[in-house]
């Protein structure tokens, strides 16, 4: 007989652990290299949290898509608790996204991924930094150079983005020297 496959959690506590257990998961394949396994096993937390709210209420979504406050009919404290586990672990497993995605190569991934962190999270500062990276990837170094210098007044002290902003100028600088000697090699002769 193969493996029993075990339930599939149903509660919100439930679905939180299956969610840290995945992103538990997804940062050994990571530290061991796999950063495909790692993609995967941080995607899947979202399986279990999209959507999901801090207590196991049915009628919470119902009334939070009326307009209603999110403490609507909640005076539980587990369920405030749990909405700040969602919120963490889903930031978490969207930097960390971000980190995989520019790992493989995929510079648009890593920037969705960093800015879906931003938007749970402003001014996470991982995301920021990775935000600023998949940038500079892409060839958007104004927009890279802002966003670390951005990040530079929420931490001054920070060399791995002291190091960051000298690495997008010098990218800045190098690509502007490139598109101005195709330029010059475009219109040789042109006006002679």
């Amino acid at each position: 007989m193969r493996g029993t496959k075990r339930p599939l959690p149903s509660t919100c506590a439930e679905k939180i652990e299956a969610s840290s257990e995945l992103k538990r998961q997804g940062n050994e394949a990571f530290k061991a290299g796999d950063f495909k396994l790692a993609r995967r096993l941080y995607s899947k937390v979202f399986l279990y949290l999209n959507g999901l709210h801090g207590e196991d209420s049915p009628m919470r979504g119902f009334f939070s898509a009326m307009g209603a406050p999110a403490d609507f009919g909640s005076n539980e404290t587990e369920g405030n608790a749990q909405d700040l586990q969602i919120k963490e672990l889903k930031s978490e497993a969207n930097c960390n996204l971000a980190l995989v995605y520019s790992k493989l190569g995929n510079p648009e991934k890593s920037l969705k991924h960093a800015n879906d962190t931003l938007l749970l999270v402003p001014g996470h500062a991982k995301a920021q930094f990775r935000k600023a990276v998949a940038l500079s990837e892409l060839g958007r170094f104004d927009e890279s150079l802002a966003v670390v210098s951005s990040a530079l007044k929420a931490d001054p002290e920070s060399q791995a983005l002291k190091r960051l902003e000298g690495e997008v100028g010098k990218s800045k600088r190098k690509a502007n020297k490139e598109a101005n000697e195709k330029e010059k090699e475009m219109f040789k002769g042109a006006f002679a």
